[in-house]
């Protein structure tokens, strides 16, 4: 891999931990301001569902299950749910995207690769020891000839 490349990579990764951090952050301190302990998003519910209830809850039209526990502090308790059901999601996107870009280097390395294997291949078949059919060269001409095409499988039948 090349040294850009292997910057490349540490650079977006480094963008990418910098943003998770700051959205971490900034929901900690949230939670903290809280001092409660923030559940995890129902997998049931949708971020558009929970907006809903929370405004429900807010508006003071939904009577909660528990009368001690205040509407407002569990709409501020569902809403913190909800921010943090979004960072996880911005996360894992952030970490898809760092694997994509590894993978379309990875990608561009194997076919450069591949290029320069087939410019030297037919390098070599042109070189005056690959006309003598006797010689090592000739032979490994052949080898390398017939490992391409069982690559590259059968070619169509012709008719007529």
């Amino acid at each position: 891999m090349r040294t850009r490349d292997r910057e490349k990579i540490l650079a977006e990764a480094g963008r990418g931990l910098e943003s998770m951090l700051r959205h971490f952050m900034e929901h900690a301190m949230k939670v903290e301001a809280l001092g409660v302990m923030i559940p995890d998003m129902p997998p049931w519910e949708t971020f558009a569902g929970m907006r809903r209830k929370i405004e429900r809850l807010r508006a003071g039209k939904v009577r909660g299950l528990d009368p001690r526990v205040p509407l407002l502090l569990l709409a501020d308790v569902m809403e913190l749910s909800l921010e943090k059901a979004i960072i996880t999601r911005l996360v894992v996107a952030d970490m898809n995207g760092q694997t994509e870009l590894e993978r379309s280097i990875n990608e561009r390395l194997v076919a450069e690769r591949l290029r320069r294997s087939v410019a030297g291949f037919h390098a070599l078949k042109k070189s005056p020891e690959a006309a003598d059919p006797e010689s090592p060269v000739a032979e490994k001409v052949r080898r390398i000839h017939r490992e391409r095409k069982k690559e590259q499988g059968r070619g169509r039948k012709r008719k007529g």
